[in-house]
């Protein structure tokens, strides 16, 4: 009877561990081990990953790209090969002499904006700098896509996403003014930084309306000290953000 107990343990002790370290997921037509030290959170974000496939397209910093393959690269963080996706432009991927762009994949899932939505995508609503609801995708058709919040109020939204990862409602929704947006990660930061994004936008244009109308009969050293002075802060903007 002791040795059937100790047998016992020992397959039941056998059984957990090989379930712990033989896991096994599909991404991106290959099978993958999950390995035991992955923590929880990897494992919730592999849906999200396989969302990433050759010939999606997707907007980055307002360009058009679309995914044509996958590969291995060296982090540019410890030198690891890591794994990484090979993209074009969408207005080039036809183009075999054209090289694709090679990037790390998480980098790639953080900064690029699905083009068109699909099932389980999530969306959310901002008003006034804030998230103010979130829904989940539960079909796409033709040109609209239906999504539903947890509380189980319906929005319709069109299926294209805009460069900027906005959606056009189409009705449900919130019932004050508020835009739709694909879900993407650090969205509170993100929206936060497009209300920045905003106002410096506006006070650019204001400051050339106001410009248009110094008069030319100014003096000519103080204008090219503006000139000079707006010419470094533009150019500190563009190489900080690469725009």
């Amino acid at each position: 009877m002791k040795w059937r107990l100790i047998l016992l343990l020992g397959h039941i002790s056998l059984k957990g561990r090989n379930m712990r370290t033989c896991m096994i997921h599909e991404r991106n037509g290959a099978n993958y081990p999950i390995k035991k030290q992955e923590n929880l959170k990897n494992i919730n974000n592999l849906h999200y990953k396989d969302m990433i496939a050759k010939d999606k397209h997707y907007f980055y910093k307002g360009t058009e790209y679309v995914v044509v393959g996958f590969t291995k690269m060296k982090s540019t963080l410890n030198g690891d090969w890591v794994e990484a996706v090979q993209y074009k432009r969408a207005t080039e991927v036809d183009d075999p002499n054209v090289e694709p762009f090679t990037r790390e994949q998480t980098d790639f899932e953080y900064k690029f904006i699905p083009a068109v939505l699909e099932v389980d995508m999530d969306i959310v609503a901002v008003s006034m700098g804030k998230l103010v609801a979130e829904y989940k995708v539960t079909e796409v058709g033709e040109d609209n896509a239906t999504a539903e919040s947890p509380s189980g109020v319906e929005l319709v939204v069109s299926k294209n996403v805009n460069s900027n990862g906005s959606v056009v409602k189409v009705s449900g929704g919130v019932e004050y003014t508020a835009d739709y947006y694909v879900m993407m990660e650090d969205m509170k930061k993100r929206v936060s930084n497009q209300a920045i994004i905003n106002a410096m936008t506006a006070s650019l244009s204001e400051g050339a309306t106001r410009i248009a109308k110094i008069s030319a009969s100014s003096e000519t050293y103080d204008l090219q000290s503006a000139q000079a002075s707006i010419d470094q802060t533009l150019e500190m903007i563009y190489n900080k953000f690469g725009v």
